[in-house]
């Protein structure tokens, strides 16, 4: 019974290994289609054209606490709330709460109190994927379980249990046995090994990615800094091709026009002005024009901070993994079915 049981298990084994490699192949066309995306994300587009003043913004009595900026001013650029913008007197007094200027931006000595108060525009590294981790993972699988177990049995019963000539055939009893459990380990390894080969992929794509500089104005200077050392208070550049690093109020701009479809979903290229839509959300890239933005949130607590942590964990299965999985499954069921009938089979036949 263990033999034929055994034959129907790797019968089993071969069948999900080839399912294996088609949802490895898919994945990787997807995650092909992902680095061509982000490439050309990362090409920017300089185009030149000359931005006019500031506008200026009408006082109000109403004023903006610093300690409850990050919420309030997420929510602000969340809902497009322009009335908040209007409380707070606009990108000018917003300023004027991060200690930072319109015109000179920054202080340089106010940075580092800036990014300690706000936090840094980065977003927390995540679990490093091991060997050994995709090892164990592939050794939780059910099927995997069966085959070693009936590995083992099938090892013992051929080192203890003689066979029809009523003697242990101890120089083959084992090759069954071992057989299952080298194929066994044949396939989880290649699965970790393809699995760690693309997360290291998708690592290294992801810090190219990162690795952007762009314009600020510090102590009324243009200088050029990694995307990750922005904090709140900075006074960005902006220009079309570029996708915004972190959420920000318009200062300035010239027929400054942003595509917002990655994270609202609406397919019109929106316009930004200081009167009617001064939000800037991070995430979405400049279409047109170029200007000078007011950063307000980063990291964790921008739009697309708040967004990448909470989609962060395990990710859902996509509709062809769901099916592959449902159908390797079946054929496991199928399998298991047949070689217990024909076990049934075979003993009724010896009585």
């Amino acid at each position: 019974f263990f033999r034929l049981l055994c034959w129907k298990l790797l019968q089993i084994l071969n069948c999900r290994t080839l399912l294996m490699s088609t949802r490895l192949k898919a994945e990787e066309e997807i995650q092909d289609k992902n680095c061509k995306a982000i490439e050309g994300e990362m090409q920017v587009k300089n185009n030149e054209v000359k931005p006019t003043t500031p506008v200026s913004v009408a006082p109000s009595q109403h004023t903006i606490e610093v300690n409850e900026s990050s919420n309030l001013y997420y929510n602000m650029i969340e809902r497009k709330d322009i009335n908040i913008f209007n409380e707070a007197r606009g990108t000018q007094g917003i300023c004027e709460g991060f200690n930072s200027d319109v015109e000179r931006g920054l202080p340089s000595n106010a940075v580092a109190v800036q990014r300690e108060k706000h936090g840094v525009n980065e977003l927390p590294e995540l679990e490093k994927v091991t060997i050994c981790g995709l090892i164990i993972e592939g050794l939780k699988d059910r099927i995997m379980q069966i085959l070693i177990v009936a590995a083992v049995v099938s090892i013992i019963i051929g080192m203890t249990v003689p066979d029809r000539t009523g003697h242990v055939n101890r120089a083959t009893g084992w090759t069954e046995g071992t057989a299952i459990l080298v194929s066994v380990t044949v396939v989880v390894l290649i699965t970790a090994i393809n699995d760690y080969k693309k997360a290291k992929k998708f690592e290294a794509m992801s810090a190219e990615h990162q690795k952007k500089q762009v314009d600020v104005v510090r102590d009324a200077k243009k200088v050029a800094v990694d995307v990750s050392e922005l904090v709140v208070g900075d006074v960005l550049w902006v220009r079309a091709g570029m996708q915004l690093p972190a959420d920000g109020v318009l200062i300035q701009g010239q027929d400054l026009k942003c595509d917002e479809s990655a994270v609202t979903g609406e397919t019109d290229i929106m316009k930004k002005s200081t009167q009617t839509d001064p939000f800037l959300i991070s995430g979405t890239a400049v279409t047109e024009g170029r200007g000078t933005i007011l950063i307000i949130n980063v990291g964790v607590n921008s739009f697309a901070g708040k967004l990448a942590m909470g989609v962060r964990g395990t990710p859902a299965d996509t509709p062809l993994q769901v099916k592959l999985g449902w159908l390797a499954g079946m054929i496991g069921k199928i399998g298991l079915t047949a070689a217990l009938l024909l076990f049934v089979v075979l003993t009724i036949k010896s009585i």
